[in-house]
């Protein structure tokens, strides 16, 4: 029957339905589902290079974000700013990134694997840094801040000390932990009343006669 016949090569909406044996057409160049996303690729691989920088412990700006804390007036009053910035146990190694941070007055940095603090000489308002439980074997291999009051150098592998006299505002200092031989340095450090050297390798203690130290812990 020719309209039964009619009927069977179309949909129920009117449009003709392809020949059973006719194959699949291919899509159109350019379609939307052959089309990559717009960016997709450059913002997987940018992603890819940052989680390797965290792997190898390389500090980024979008970690150093998450550490920042305490928004107020910077030392010099002429803006707003963050003061603090707080990275604990992040596994990290190089923190060279943070020479653009000037403006930190406090930074807690313990528990991590940096033997490099040369980034503190950019940061001349820097008051207390926290460094303990690192890989450091030097300390203060950098530019004095001014007003740097308080430090925490303990469980590092520090051997010896240094010449501290340009460290006039130092009140706090922890060596606890390390494995130094000789006490010596701190006579110009006529604030100095806290001083932490337990748990090294003392042989010999010098210069501390004329501070005004009311905490000195030298357990061995």
């Amino acid at each position: 029957m020719a309209g039964g016949e009619e009927n069977a090569t179309e949909s129920s909406i009117g449009e003709p339905l392809p020949p059973p044996d006719e194959p699949p057409q291919p899509l159109a160049e350019g379609s939307s589902e052959e089309r990559p996303r717009p960016g997709g690729e450059e913002e997987q691989e940018e992603e890819s290079e940052r989680s390797e920088d965290r792997f190898h412990g390389v500090l980024d700006e979008g970690t150093a974000a998450e550490g920042l804390h305490t928004f107020g007036r910077s030392a010099p009053g002429t803006e707003f700013v963050y003061l603090h910035l707080s990275l604990p146990g992040r596994g990290l190694s190089d923190i060279s990134i943070l020479s653009g941070y000037i403006h930190l007055q406090k930074m807690e940095l313990s528990c991590n694997k940096i033997n490099d603090l040369s980034c503190v000489s950019h940061m001349p308002y820097l008051v207390e840094l926290n460094a303990s439980k690192n890989e450091l074997t030097t300390y203060f291999n950098f530019k004095a801040p001014k007003n740097l009051r308080e430090v925490d150098f303990s469980h590092n592998h520090i051997t010896k000390m240094k010449d501290l006299s340009e460290y006039h505002s130092l009140t706090k200092l922890l060596l606890d932990y390390n494995e130094i031989e000789e006490i010596w340095g701190l006579q110009e450090c006529h604030s100095l009343t806290q001083l932490g050297l337990s748990h090294n390798r003392l042989t010999a203690v010098r210069g501390l006669q004329d501070l005004p130290i009311r905490l000195l812990n030298l357990i061995v």
